[in-house]
């Protein structure tokens, strides 16, 4: 009896889950966008702004999630909204790990689960159904970046906001690249060569990125509470009603994530500017900002700010503290490959702080760039994590391999250990066993038991020799006519 089931074709999963995640991201926005110009339509900052207009706005403030740069009012935009880059790059990633779950990502073809069932007993096996031609992963991961690309483009040339919206195309194809790679790097990451040397650093470098979110957030949330006064005083300058307010509050909740960037890129010491303006805790370069309400956070610039620099300087030296615990528990290289992985984690962690610092900044107005520089939070990451790492690690191999402390020794200690308690628990299990077929010599045990993964030669035997004995038993029970076992 042969059962057979097919998943779908793969073509149409992949196309459903790169497309699903742009199209459900921009029709939210939008009618979240209309909602709110319906409450405010009398409102006299939107002037004879009409639906049409407002959707088309709606459409271009989205395609800046993505790196397009619009046109509002004369004055370019280009700062890409936080929130909904960070939703568009979750929902990208879940629509590939989905498709990855059924193994339509990875491969080109379908694996369809036979089940071979029979009176006596059943055993399922697995075996793949050619249905297509066999497909390398890359190939997979640049077609769900390119139907990403492809949506946005549709959009794009459907409404035709003003400005240089087209640059999210772009955009759009590396979030899905992206997102498409991550889920894939299982697959990617251990056929390179150097995984064995930077496996061990991998889970370090998500450990320090969410050290760094959390203190831009702290930093951020205490700046909020000591210039809450003149947030409120910018908010109320507007007089825009209950309503208008409100939307005011979620127009800049849009762009959190950019200012807790901001926020860590001003501890962290690298700085933000807003257009001509610049602000560090060891400068402040004073120029007219915009009037909205979350400048008002912004301090006046005072010379102890310098000593924020404990802060990044603490939490870097935490995580080499707590780094330098696990070489006592794994496998050390020499000095030189440990502080290659060093180098290895500080460029991973800068590299990812550059590339957030790059998405959080753009055009705003006339300016050429709003928000932290790339390159200079690319430097100060990997600056404050090279003079916290490096000594503590290079201390203590060296007082390690001077101790002559190996964790290989502990190691064979914990596997002797092992293997002793194996042995016992194998013995125990094999005299229970003879115990149960003293008790019951009458058990048809005509098949003989495959042994299980993980069982030893002489249990194997002990169930060979067991079977050979049963089959005596029925050979004398038959010739005898009688029902008594033999005795030996």
């Amino acid at each position: 009896m042969d059962v057979t089931r097919s998943f779908e074709p793969t073509n149409a999963g992949i196309v459903r889950a790169a497309s699903l995640p742009v199209v459900v991201s921009w029709l939210l926005f939008l009618v979240f966008s209309l909602f709110f110009y319906a409450l405010t339509a009398a409102s006299p900052l939107l002037g004879e702004t009409t639906w049409p207009d407002a959707a088309r706005a709606a459409t271009g403030l989205w395609l800046t999630s993505y790196g397009g740069n619009i046109q509002i009012a004369g004055s370019v935009l280009g700062v890409m909204p936080g929130s909904i880059v960070v939703l568009n790059v979750l929902a990208s990633i879940r629509s590939a790990r989905s498709v990855m779950q059924r193994g339509e990502l990875a491969t080109g073809w379908v694996q369809t689960p036979r089940m071979e069932m029979s009176a006596e007993r059943t055993v399922p096996e697995r075996r793949g159904n050619l249905k297509a031609k066999v497909q390398p992963v890359w190939i997979r991961i640049v077609a769900f970046a390119a139907i990403q690309a492809a949506i946005v483009a549709i959009i794009g040339l459907i409404v035709r906001p003003g400005g240089t919206w087209w640059y999210a195309i772009f955009g759009a194809f590396f979030i899905g690249l992206a997102a498409a790679a991550y889920c894939s790097a299982q697959r990617i990451l251990p056929r390179t060569p150097l995984w064995a040397y930077t496996e061990p650093i991998v889970p370090w470098v998500r450990r320090v990125l969410v050290g760094f979110i959390l203190m831009a957030c702290a930093v951020f949330a205490l700046a909020g509470l000591s210039g809450l006064s003149r947030i409120l005083d910018i908010h109320h300058a507007y007089f825009a009603g209950i309503s208008g307010g409100i939307g005011l509050a979620l127009l800049q909740l849009l762009y959190l994530p950019n200012f807790i960037v901001w926020a860590g890129s001003w501890v962290l010491g690298a700085g933000f500017s807003i257009n001509d303006a610049f602000f560090a805790i060891y400068t402040e370069r004073l120029h007219p900002i915009p009037g909205i309400p979350v400048f008002g956070a912004i301090p006046p610039y005072h010379r102890w700010y310098l000593a924020f620099a404990i802060v990044p300087l603490l939490l870097c030296g935490l995580m080499a503290w707590r780094y330098v615990k696990t070489l006592k528990t794994r496998e050390r290289g020499t000095m030189t490959e440990e502080l290659a992985r060093i180098a290895a984690l500080a460029l991973a962690c800068g590299f990812a702080s550059a590339i957030a610092a790059f998405m959080a900044s753009g055009r705003m107005g006339g300016a050429a760039l709003t928000g932290a520089v790339p390159w200079m939070m690319l430097l100060c990451v990997m600056g404050w994590i090279l003079i916290t790492f490096i000594p503590a690690v290079a201390w203590t191999v060296r007082s390690c391999n001077s101790m002559g402390a190996t964790p290989s020794a502990g190691a064979h200690v914990v596997s002797a250990n092992a293997a002793s308690s194996n042995s016992r628990g194998a013995a125990t299990i094999q005299a229970v066993n003879n115990a149960t077929r003293e008790a019951a010599p009458f058990e048809d045990t005509s098949y003989e038991k495959r042994p299980e993964h993980g069982a030893t030669n002489a249990d194997a035997s002990v169930g060979n020799v067991s079977a050979e004995r049963s089959k005596d038993m029925r050979v004398e029970r038959s010739t005898d006519g009688e029902s008594h076992p033999s005795s030996q």
